[in-house]
C-alpha cells in the first residue's frame, strides 16, 4: 500500500513550522524567499528559482528591503493571523504534486507530529492507496480526497 498525505477540512493543505524545521533537521533544503512570477500562459506562481526538488522557502533568510513580500513578512510575523517563518504557498507547484504527496519524508513527519504538524488551515491525514494506482489529489476549498485517475472528454 501507498501512503498520501491530504488535507481534510476547509482551509488547504500546508505544514506547520515544527514540520517544515523537522525536514529541515532531515536535509530537505532550505532556500532564501525570492521575489515570484507569474507564468504568463497559465498564471501560475514560479518562485525564483524555480523548485528543483523539494525546497522550503525561509523568510528569515531574507532580510527587510530585500523584496515587498519579505518586507511584509517583517512587518507581520509576530502576528498569529499571518503565515508562518517558512513557506508553503507555492502549492501550484509542489504541494499538489502527488509525488509530494506521497513522499517518505512528509508521510513522516506527519505520523511523527500528529497534530502538530498541521499547517495554519490545515487537518492532515495519512491515507492508503494500492501501489499500482495511479492517482490525483482533488480539493474543494481546501477539503481534498484521493482519485484514481481515468479518463475524460469533453
Amino acid at each position: 500500500m501507498k501512503k498520501v498525505a491530504i488535507n481534510v477540512c476547509y482551509g488547504g493543505f500546508g505544514l506547520s513550522d515544527a514540520a517544515y524545521q523537522k525536514l529541515i533537521d532531515w536535509g530537505i533544503p532550505v532556500q532564501k524567499y525570492v521575489e515570484e512570477t507569474r507564468d504568463p500562459v497559465t498564471g501560475k506562481v514560479n518562485p525564483k528559482p524555480l523548485n528543483g526538488g523539494m525546497v522550503i522557502f525561509d523568510r528569515e533568510l531574507t532580510p527587510p528591503g530585500e523584496s515587498k513580500w519579505t518586507d511584509l513578512y517583517h512587518e507581520t510575523k509576530h502576528d498569529p493571523a499571518y503565515g508562518g517563518m517558512f513557506s508553503d504557498r507555492y502549492w501550484e507547484v509542489w504541494l499538489h504534486d502527488t509525488e509530494y504527496r506521497a513522499h517518505p519524508l512528509i508521510i513522516r513527519v506527519i505520523e511523527e507530529l500528529g497534530e502538530a504538524a498541521n499547517g495554519e488551515h490545515a487537518a492532515l491525514k495519512i491515507v492508503e492507496i494500492p501501489d499500482d494506482v495511479e492517482f490525483t489529489i482533488e480539493e474543494y476549498d481546501g477539503l481534498e480526497h484521493v482519485a484514481e485517475n481515468h479518463r475524460t472528454w469533453s
